[in-house]
């Protein structure tokens, strides 16, 4: 590993977890590996004992690594990790392994129209004319593919927002933060025409109260958005094959 190089802007204790995990997940450890011990690694990276112990409880409340007393410290199988390492694995990933980032499109799927059902059920009429509103005045003006995928994101949030529940709106963004590391509008926009219209069926179902419809269109919204993105990461992949790993 390289060594870590201190910085006014951050603690050194992170930037030595962000090292040793960058390690793990660039291969250099497989899981059940010993790490070095504490001493080589703070040879290694150029830090003090004290950074080092700090930097793997943070790898540990992560669960990439678990410390044993008198054993050492083990590198844990990713997928057994906290999902806040899906941000990183999808963004190092790229055309390799798509996995990752198949995975949060799939939960995406599976979780919006939830978030939707939930809205409509604990929101007043006024606050769903509100939301539908938004998506009626959008649509009034010319926009770009960008802009576009503003309103899917923004509608996404309001809707989250009226559950009530922070947590799903937390995941909401987190999810979105997934979907927002890749060129999404370039590969959205032939498929906006055939989006367009089920937005707008979603906003008059928000408005009319209709849950069901809207519930099945936001899945079929989502369906068609996870099926662009795949469509491009997959014509990426075929243009530029040197990047599989293979």
């Amino acid at each position: 590993m390289k060594p870590v190089e201190e910085t006014g802007r951050r603690l050194l204790p992170d930037a030595v977890a962000d090292r040793i995990r960058e390690a793990i997940l660039d291969g250099e450890f497989a899981p059940g590996d010993r790490l070095p011990p504490e001493r080589e690694l703070a040879e290694q990276l150029h830090v003090n004992r004290s950074s080092i112990r700090e930097a793997l409880k943070k790898l540990e409340q992560l669960r990439l690594v678990e410390i044993q007393q008198g054993s050492g410290i083990r590198v844990r199988a990713v997928e057994d990790a906290s999902f806040d390492l899906v941000w990183d694995l999808v963004a190092r990933s790229g055309t390799r392994d798509r996995s990752w980032m198949l995975g949060l499109l799939e939960l995406r799927e599976a979780l919006f129209p939830g978030i939707v059902r939930i809205a409509m059920n604990r929101s007043s009429p006024s606050e769903l004319r509100k939301t539908s509103g938004k998506v009626h005045e959008f649509m009034q003006r010319a926009y770009s593919d960008a802009e576009f995928i503003d309103l899917l994101r923004t509608l996404q949030g309001d809707l989250a927002e009226l559950t009530g529940n922070p947590v799903l709106k937390l995941f909401s963004n987190a999810l979105q933060r997934g979907i927002d590391a890749t060129p999404v509008a370039r590969w959205l926009g032939p498929e906006r025409r055939k989006i367009t219209p089920l937005v707008l069926r979603v906003a008059v179902a928000v408005e009319a109260g209709d849950i069901d419809t809207a519930e099945r269109t936001t899945r079929d919204i989502t369906r068609r958005v996870n099926e662009a993105v795949i469509e491009g990461m997959n014509r990426e992949a075929s243009a530029h094959p040197h990047t599989d790993g293979s």
